[in-house]
């Protein structure tokens, strides 16, 4: 007998049906026993009506069911090849057999109505509804998969790729796991068998506990194309914690609100790199602190705090990458985080003048900091001045000279020392003079068992450096000796210095 609860829209228990079976009076109207005459009432109903029964009965099982895993391609090709046998039955007169109970409660329901007479199956294969919602959560070759494609023709199809635990759903190893390279080959192969049908895409969900997994999805995603149907899109990502968060290039309908990218580092306590290149939290920082008030606090026990007033610590953040805004946006962002393990910062704000941020944001951060790069910081000579000193603990710096103005480069000379502890010089568009006079001043302060190799390219050489042209590359103590070379490191333009 079939599961009451995939047959019936309103639920009985089998102990009830046995109790109103022994009295003979009560069957007679009870729609759960079947006339005495043989007659079938519900193929009486219009076809049209008994898809809809089919349609609703399968939206109650998905609630009741959500989450739930449920049958395979393994079982589904069985199933086609017992429903091949029972027409097969059916046209030499013999009766369907009825789907084992057991079996039947693990089917899906619009499968599972379609093996219960030939008209059922084919209102079920007929009704294009049933079949919109895709799992990919099944092993290779997602045959059901395929199947339910056909079957729901041009109707909006909603879309679940459940790949957590590294794609156990595959073939496991003896840890129950399935490395990338096996996740990578079904996301890859759900990816393009359902590419040609990207413009039925409503509702797609991608859930990962690998972000190997997750980045081989977004690079075949990011040439999906259009998807003019979509109205969900939902990435999830389970297990482990967040190390790195980067966020790019995005339209300003897309970027996080200020209280959802507050919330994404407040549950990432072990993120260690942070890059807003042209993206980060919408809205006008102005109303960011009354964003927070409105939305009140993650823990509700806990009294609302603004992060203006009380910032919020990142423990582990190491890396920082902050470009392409407004300096005004990040010197209010910044003063609502803290990140005391800080060690490199990136920046790049082209175009814009940066002397308030550079003179009053960032000394605090760039006092504790141990590697800077540094591109686009248009400030005057005092602002420079006070952000190279204030790298006492540097000894890695990237100065891009094509979008710097050369008041980052006389603090390198002059005493009081700026980046006194500083090992390292990445640096274009400046010219071999200035390097010698660079190195002739430093050598002056520094200790003369520290020694001192330089490298530069060739195109570097030839376009600013007729005096330097033709020597060879070598090293030498910091005592105002100096030696230069030639193309060694291979990137044009670039000049690095460092104490050997």
């Amino acid at each position: 007998m079939f599961s009451q609860r995939t047959l019936c829209l309103q639920r009985i228990t089998m102990s009830e049906l046995v109790a109103v079976s022994a009295v003979p009076e009560a069957t007679k109207e009870n729609p759960f026993f079947p006339p005495d005459n043989g007659r079938c009432v519900i193929n009486e109903l219009p076809t049209e009506l008994l898809a809809h029964i089919f349609y609703i009965s399968a939206k109650e099982q998905d609630v009741h069911t959500e989450g739930e895993e449920k049958g395979s391609d393994i079982e589904f090709e069985e199933e086609r090849s017992d429903m091949e046998v029972e027409e097969e039955r059916e046209e030499d007169g013999e009766e369907w057999e009825d789907v084992d109970e057991e079996r039947g409660s693990a089917l899906n329901f619009e499968v599972l109505i379609s093996h219960v007479c030939r008209r059922w199956r084919a209102v079920a294969l007929e009704t294009p509804s049933l079949w919109t919602q895709l799992n990919f959560s099944r092993q290779l070759p997602y045959l059901r998969s395929r199947a339910y494609i056909q079957r729901s023709r041009k109707l909006p199809l909603t879309i679940l790729m459940d790949f957590i635990d590294k794609g156990a759903c595959l073939i496991l190893d003896s840890d129950h796991k399935a490395g990338p390279p096996l996740a990578a080959a079904a996301i890859t192969a759900a990816i393009e068998l359902l590419r040609p049908h990207v413009a039925r895409w409503r509702d797609f969900k991608l859930m990962v506990s690998d972000y190997e997994v997750m980045y081989i999805a977004l690079q075949l995603l990011g040439n999906i194309g259009p998807a003019p149907q979509l109205e969900v899109f939902c990435l999830y990502h389970y297990g482990g914690a967040l190390v790195g968060l980067e966020l790019e290039y995005h339209t300003l309908d897309v970027r996080p609100t200020f209280v959802d990218f507050m919330n994404i580092l407040r549950a990432s306590p072990d993120l260690e790199h942070l890059t807003l290149r042209g993206s980060g939290p919408t809205g006008n920082p102005a109303d960011w602190s009354a964003e927070e008030k409105e939305a009140g606090p993650v823990d509700s026990a806990v009294p609302f705090t603004s992060s203006a007033v009380k910032p919020l610590v990142l423990p582990k953040l190491a890396h920082l990458v902050l470009s392409y805004h407004e300096p005004d946006y990040f010197s209010v962002l910044l003063a609502r985080l803290s990140f005391p393990a800080l060690t490199e910062l990136e920046l790049d704000f082209r175009y814009a003048d940066c002397t308030t941020f550079v003179q009053g944001t960032l000394p605090p951060l760039l006092s504790r900091i141990t590697s800077a790069k540094l591109s686009g910081l248009s400030c005057n000579a005092a602002a420079a001045a006070t952000a190279l000193r204030a790298m006492v603990r540097v000894t890695s710096l990237n100065l891009n000279f094509d979008f710097l103005d050369h008041a980052w480069y006389t603090p390198l000379l002059e005493p009081p020392l700026a980046c006194p502890r500083l090992a390292l010089l990445t640096t274009n568009d400046i010219s071999g003079r200035e390097i010698k006079a660079l190195v002739r001043a430093r050598g002056e302060w520094a200790r003369p068992s520290r020694r001192c190799s330089w490298i530069w390219t060739t195109t570097s050489v030839r376009a600013r450096s007729g005096g330097l042209r033709g020597m060879s590359r070598r090293s030498t103590d910091l005592t105002g000796n100096y030696g230069v070379g030639g193309a060694v490191d291979g990137r044009d333009g670039e000049i690095v210095w460092g104490r050997g």
